[in-house]
């Protein structure tokens, strides 16, 4: 009896001592960008960091977009780009990915955009990036820190 109390308490240990299992929906983090400071109209770009996991490891498409990027001031994508096909392959159920994004034009208040404007110097903005997996899950939305666009 006192080898099965002891087989139990190891077995039960056994499922304790396990990793949590990731989800088959993809999660992203952000880790850092480079600039903090760009000149509009794609004349300028940063580089941005972020992690991903997703439990069934099936990230990436030779056919379709699966990274979006979107612009905080009016929620448009700005940026798609396309994560090489590594679906379920295990070694790539968490990664960690480095995007280039180059500047967007800054938006006036007469409407206009992507000119130098001598009235408003500057616009401030954030990137937000999603990510889709190849079931059609999408992972949460991360921001970058507050960006701030050379209009001259």
């Amino acid at each position: 009896m006192t080898k099965l109390k002891i087989l139990s308490f190891l077995w039960i240990l056994s499922f304790l001592g396990c990793d949590k299992p990731i989800s088959d929906i993809p999660t992203i983090r952000f880790v850092n960008n480079s600039r903090s400071v760009m000149v509009q109209n794609g004349q300028d770009s940063t580089f941005v960091k972020f992690e991903f996991e997703d439990g069934d490891g099936d990230i990436g498409s030779d056919l379709q977009d699966n990274i979006f990027v979107k612009d905080a001031r009016n929620g448009q994508i700005i940026a798609q780009r396309r994560l090489p096909n590594y679906t379920n392959n295990p070694i790539y159920k968490k990664g960690e990915i480095t995007l280039v994004i180059y500047a967007p034009c800054c938006i006036y208040p007469n409407g206009t955009a992507c000119t130098p404007n001598t009235t408003v110097l500057q616009n401030k903005t954030k990137f937000i990036l999603q990510i889709q997996d190849n079931a059609g899950n999408y992972s949460n939305e991360i921001s970058t820190p507050e960006i701030t666009l050379d209009c001259l």
